[in-house]
């Protein structure tokens, strides 16, 4: 090995552990950074959506129960899994 080589060799080694340790300190200061969450929702990676509920109510309201519905009681049933009437007499309870 000549010792221009060996130069090489030695500029390329140290090269080498100052980007491992440059790596391994950007590693760290990343690890102990709080991370920020990028959405808002409850639930990680859900964005947090806003919703008219008493508009919501309003249309199920005029959807279901109403002397004319726009959905049968089949349809309520498939939707909600309960019948119309079971839903009235549970409702009557409470």
């Amino acid at each position: 090995m000549t010792a221009r080589s060996c130069l090489k060799d030695s500029h390329f080694r140290q090269n080498k552990r100052k980007k491992d340790e440059h790596c391994m300190v950007a590693s760290i200061i990343a690890a102990l950074e709080p991370s920020k969450s990028r959405r808002g929702g409850s639930a990680p990676g859900h964005k947090f959506k806003r919703h008219n509920r008493e508009a919501a109510f309003a249309q199920i309201m005029m959807d279901y129960f109403v002397d004319n519905p726009l959905y049968s009681e089949e349809d309520f049933r498939r939707r909600w899994g309960n019948t119309l009437s079971m839903f009235r007499t549970e409702e009557a309870i409470l």
